[in-house]
């Protein structure tokens, strides 16, 4: 990979600050210009009163190098019946092999943060006297140099 190359992990999308907001988006990861992995999209939140749940973030487009895959999606949510005691659940976050996507939420409730690398938050829920709810903070980035010498 040559003498140097700067190394930069994407930060982690930051959770919505409140209300039906989405999660923030992941930031790219990179090892110079020779590889570069692509953030996930925010998971969304939910809007008030309306039996409505958000649905965790898109993976991530194609980066560059190597290996350039794209991240998965995260699961859809649930609606919940028309009376107030039936609640439907946010969507799940994306998981990676390092780690599990946030828990969507129940009720009305905000999405919960990821817990491993690359993965993405939760989505959040509202049920039909419930207030709004935000999607949940996706996880940082990671890097792997494995270098050959020969």
């Amino acid at each position: 990979i040559g003498a140097s190359k700067a190394v930069t992990i994407g930060a982690a999308g930051a959770a919505a600050i409140a209300g039906e907001a989405a999660g923030g988006n992941g930031g790219d990861t990179s090892v110079g210009t020779l590889c570069i992995g692509k953030g996930g999209t925010g998971g969304s939140g939910a809007a008030a009163n309306a039996l409505n749940t958000g649905d965790g973030g898109a993976g991530g487009v194609a980066g560059t190098g190597d290996v350039a895959g794209v991240g998965p999606n995260g699961a859809s949510g649930t609606s919940g019946g028309t009376i107030n005691t039936v609640s439907g659940r946010g969507g799940e976050g994306a998981n990676t092999q390092f780690g599990k996507g946030g828990l969507g939420a129940a009720a009305s409730n905000d999405g919960s943060a990821a817990s491993g690398y690359g993965s993405g938050g939760g989505g959040g829920a509202s049920r039909s006297s419930g207030g709004t709810s935000a999607g949940g903070a996706g996880a940082a980035g990671l890097v792997i140099v494995t270098e050959f010498i020969s």
